[in-house]
């Protein structure tokens, strides 16, 4: 894959693709890529039309049923997606040689002519408007059927995997990079030609990669855990993460070997122990104090003047003097912004080693002869909190601390020191990789560096070479992204990383304008929300101060207990964090209701314990963002968070016939449903709960602490949203109790995904229901429920489960004589195996629920 933009000094670990076609490697004509698989009696790799089926459901009951040879439909993807993609593109200029690589060891694919050959077709296909409008919405009908394939069948998260169907991931690299790049080169030479023809030309995301084995390599190249995590969720473009999996970081010298994808070890430090570090190469040298500089510092902080302590550093060689100076309006100064893992902190003195003193000087003066003319002669001071801001709790360090946010607005410049950034020779590097490596810095991990990137004026980042201006490298990335194409998937990446830091500079939230309607206000609570993510504090406590100083939540309340015992972390931050919710809500006017489906921990407190305990603990990934637009909002009461929802409180069935709940128990018992089935009582409509995301449900939802469905205590499930175009919604699951006439409170909630069955899905289900009642009056039935476990070997236990199966075929194929019945069999995916309906009734005695559906003015407080 040699298309793919590189770092300098990249690691060697390249991927080689295997090529498994064999020639003509493809054999379709040019403007065939649409109807080929049609052409090779693969019609179902082409989405039905049918509007009740899905392109999953499709292909899964193909395999289910049929079970093709996996190698076959690797070679024949390869041989569709991605010579057959390309000859679509390249047409008459196609040579698929041009594209194999035949080596000693095998035959690989290779892309090193795919850049220019792109750019020659699309020099020719697009000499006109007209033409490019035709080019563009062929592509944008064949995108889309790629688009189902890949993000249905081969990718992460799609089929893979079932029935032990998994396909070769470098197969997949190589069909989804070559779509990537056919998709980026036609959309960047249209625009340097026509501007935005209006063309829907999308491709899926490349959740796949890096995948497990390209982390392991990534690993060796020095990446840490948590670090791997964060670049799939920040990153969405391939060649972003092509270039990311080919970064060398060895020279870091980092030990990673106890860090997981959610805490990175080397970054955290034990105050107990923290020293200050030396610069390299320093023979220990003495450590500045200056007892007349924290009285200085002191002083100002607990004077009325209204300014901040910042340092003036002078003295030659070895020796420097410090002069603290209180700032004015006009005074200039640069706000240093830094890791403590790097060594420049100090939590038991204001003080640091001489040379790092004269280091900052250094830095100082470099930065301000970049910034000045030769003859601009004005001062600059320097204000770092190791040396502004007292280290004892006092009301002066009160003071600095509610003053953080002014110190680091009000700053004509900030300078982030992180000796990663500072290892790495920004000179020789483009501007792309130079964002790559702020944006994967340590700097970018820690809580409170947070907001001294999103408040100041000018931000400066420190390179081994020199200081790099954050705007000039923005400016430098869009002249990058208009000269080659494979950087503006990349730019768009750089650029989203920028625009957290940009928004709340300056407000802008337009973006979310949209998905906000229902509590426009929100828009600032999700950018604080996204800016949060990968984020660390050591004291888990200060997350709070943190979230205040980047809003207008009061802090003064929250340092009260400045004096707490710091080993008392979790009942501070319950306190603290208790308390930043309820400002949310007032500022706000509201909860969300997808906060409640984020996959977080939540605080412990009654009336409270529906609140994430942290917003930097977030598991949800990329889908934070579809969570925060759910419409419904919720209101703080004293038992918990209120919503007006509709909703389902799920049962039990009663029986009164003698029988077990599940007479045929002994049948299967080990069997765990996919889904559970419930019965909307008044409707008739049937529901399925199922599995979200990464949330452990029991799937059977009758094991495990919560999640049964005793007699006397049901379960409620509330939807967050409408139905989908696929009848799915996101759903609250928990136990539920009557508070009053009007209200129910549902406690130990997880997340859940609700389907609602089409009619003729209900239909279905409704007749299996229809034979598994008759079926419960049968003598055979009557027998099983006197079975268990340890009869199954026994003659008779045999002869009972034959006459029971029997019977719920003699009683399928009865019911399928009525047409209806046999059209909704025909029409649904649950409908399309030979004997679904004996299946479904099988099933249905391992879920047997039903519902009572509550109207969407009930009240439900959430706890």
């Amino acid at each position: 894959m040699e298309h793919h933009l590189l770092p300098i000094n990249p690691t060697s670990s390249e991927i080689r693709v295997p090529c498994i076609c064999s020639p003509p490697y493809y054999d379709g004509e040019p403007g065939s890529f649409l109807i080929y698989p049609r052409t090779k009696g693969k019609s179902w790799l082409i989405p039905d039309q049918h509007p009740s089926k899905s392109f999953t459901g499709q292909i899964s009951t193909y395999i289910y049923l049929n079970r093709p040879p996996m190698r076959d439909l690797q070679v024949f993807c390869q041989q569709w997606l991605f010579f057959g993609f390309l000859k679509e593109v390249l047409e008459e200029d196609f040579n698929p040689e041009d594209f194999v690589s035949i080596m000693a060891e095998g035959t690989y694919i290779t892309t090193r002519h795919l850049e220019s050959k792109l750019e020659k077709a699309w020099s020719m296909r697009l000499d006109s408007r007209l033409h490019a409008s035709a080019t563009h919405k062929h592509f944008s009908d064949c995108m889309e059927i790629f688009n189902s394939i890949v993000g249905t069948m081969l990718m992460e998260g799609g089929l893979t995997g079932l029935y032990g169907f998994v396909f070769d991931w470098r197969i997949v690299l190589s069909i989804f990079s070559s779509a990537h790049m056919i998709r980026t080169s036609l959309l960047h030479a249209t625009s340097q030609k026509y501007g935005d023809l209006g063309y829907d030309v999308t491709l899926v995301q490349s959740s796949f990669f890096p995948n497990d084995a390209i982390q392991s390599e990534m690993k060796l190249a020095g990446w840490c855990p948590s670090e791997l995590h964060a670049i799939k969720t920040k990153f969405a473009n391939l060649e972003t993460l092509v270039a990311l999996s080919r970064m060398d970081r060895t020279f870091l010298s980092r030990n990673h070997e106890g860090c997981t994808k959610k805490y990175c070890t080397w970054h955290q430090i034990d105050l107990s122990t923290y020293q200050p570090k030396h610069r390299p190469n320093c023979d220990q040298c003495r450590v500045f104090e200056n007892v007349e500089m924290d009285t200085a510092v002191r002083r100002i902080l607990d004077g009325l003047g209204g300014g901040l302590p910042v340092l003036k550093i002078s003295g030659e060689g070895d020796s420097p003097s410090i002069q603290v100076i209180e700032t004015t309006p006009d005074t200039q100064y640069i706000a240093i912004s830094h890791v403590w893992a790097d060594g420049l902190g100090n939590p038991s003195a204001n003080s640091l080693p001489t040379c790092q003193i004269i280091r900052l000087r250094q830095l100082a003066d470099d930065l301000g002869k970049k910034i000045n003319p030769p003859s601009d002669t004005e001062e600059m001071y320097i204000w770092i909190d190791t040396l502004c801001c007292p280290w004892e709790p006092s009301p002066a360090k009160t003071k600095a601390i509610m003053c953080l946010k002014d110190t680091y607005a009000n700053a004509k410049h900030v300078l982030v020191l992180d000796t990663g950034l500072q290892s790495v020779n920004s000179s020789i590097r483009p501007t792309w990789e130079t964002l790559l490596w702020v944006f994967c810095s340590g700097w970018t991990t820690r809580l409170w560096t947070l907001q001294e990137g999103m408040l100041p004026k000018n931000l400066w980042f420190q390179f081994q070479d020199q200081p790099q201006n954050s705007d000039t490298l923005r400016d430098r990335l869009f002249q990058e992204v208009r000269q080659n194409a494979r950087v503006e998937g990349m730019g768009k990446d750089l650029h989203n990383q920028r625009l957290w830091l940009d928004r709340f500079r300056s407000s802008r939230k337009d973006i979310f304008s949209s998905l906000t309607q229902h509590s426009p206000g929100l828009a600032d609570f999700i950018i604080l929300h996204q800016a949060l993510q990968h984020r660390t504090v050591t004291f888990p406590a200060d997350e709070a101060i943190c979230i205040s100083l980047l809003t207008e939540f009061p802090l003064r309340e929250l340092l009260a207990n400045e004096n707490t015992d710091v080993k008392d972390q979790d009942g501070l931050r319950e306190d603290r964090m208790c308390k930043i919710w309820t400002w949310i809500y007032e500022k706000y006017s509201g909860i969300p209701f997808g906060i409640l489906t984020l996959g977080y921990t939540k605080l412990q407190r009654p009336g409270f314990r529906w609140a994430p305990r942290s917003l930097i603990e977030n598991t949800a990934g990329t889908n934070w963002l579809y969570h925060m637009t759910f419409p419904k909002i919720g209101r703080i009461v004293q038992s918990g968070l209120l919503f007006k929802s509709v909703g389902f409180i799920v049962y039990h069935r009663k029986w009164q016939d003698g029988l077990k709940r599940n007479p045929l128990d002994a049948m299967s018992p080990f069997l765990k449903l996919t889904r559970a089935t419930f019965k909307d009582r008044t409707t008739g409509t049937f529901y399925r709960i199922m599995p979200s995301g990464n949330v452990k449900v029991p799937i059977t939802l009758q094991q495990g602490p919560g999640y049964e469905f005793p007699e006397e205590a049901p379960l409620a499930i509330i939807p967050a949203t409408e139905f989908d175009e696929v009848h799915a919604c996101e759903a609250l699951l928990g136990k539920v109790e009557r508070l009053g006439n009007e209200r129910h409170k549902v406690t130990e909630f997880v997340r859940v995904t609700l389907a609602k069955y089409s009619d003729s899905e209900s239909l279905i289900f409704n007749t299996a229901e229809e034979i598994a009642l008759s079926a419960r009056s049968s003598p055979y039935i009557q027998r099983m429920n006197e079975f268990t476990v340890e009869d199954k070997e026994s003659e008779e236990f045999q002869t009972c489960s034959r006459n029971i199966k029997s019977f719920f075929i003699e009683e399928a194929t009865s019911r399928r004589t009525d047409e209806k019945v046999l059209e909704a069999l025909r029409s649904e995916p649950i409908g399309d195996h030979e004997h679904s309906l004996e299946i479904i009734t099988f099933d249905w005695f391992w879920s047997d629920y039903i519902a009572e559906n509550f109207g969407e003015n009930k009240e439900w407080c959430i706890d």
